[in-house]
């Protein structure tokens, strides 16, 4: 994935080039026992400060994944936000650097992943069949993942 520079969208430029989503400042959904000053005095916490670096040295102050080591770095949580979980409980394996560019595009594709399997959810049945498809996706790693969409692709043909 790389980001257009005139229409700032996520294209994807394995066979050709599709638009996939327009970049939007993501929306942070609150936690209702915090506002957003209490939210954001979280990650000024010296306990934060100290597991943000912990992660970032773990990582070689490098994103994980585009490996830039010059742009500005973020600690991005790979799990969904725990109700009454402070940033800095996470385990580190929950925990990855990415920079600013990369962090703003997976949050961005997790929101339109999360509204895509959102509106997939009219009835149990169909929540119970997302829920299927969400667990066979999460034990693959991305060769198998690229394999799957090639044969959805092939699929869509016919």
């Amino acid at each position: 994935m790389k980001r257009n520079k005139d229409d700032k969208s996520l294209i994807n430029n394995k066979d050709k080039d599709i638009e996939i989503m327009a970049i939007e400042k993501p929306k942070r959904i609150f936690k209702a026992s915090l506002n957003n000053n209490e939210f954001f005095a979280q990650y000024k916490d010296p306990r934060w400060q100290k597991k943000r670096l912990k992660i970032m040295e773990r990582d070689k102050f490098a994103c994980t994944s585009c490996q830039s080591d010059e742009k500005t770095l973020n600690v991005h949580h790979m799990v969904p936000y725990r109700k009454d979980t402070k940033p800095w409980e996470y385990e580190d394996d929950e925990l990855t650097t990415l920079c600013e560019i990369c962090h703003n595009d997976i949050s961005n594709i997790i929101k339109y992943s999360n509204r895509v399997i959102m509106s997939r959810c009219y009835c149990i049945e169909s929540a119970m069949e997302t829920e299927k498809i969400m667990q066979k996706i999460d034990g693959m790693n991305p060769w198998q993942l690229e394999s799957v969409w090639k044969m959805i692709d092939i699929l869509n043909k016919y």
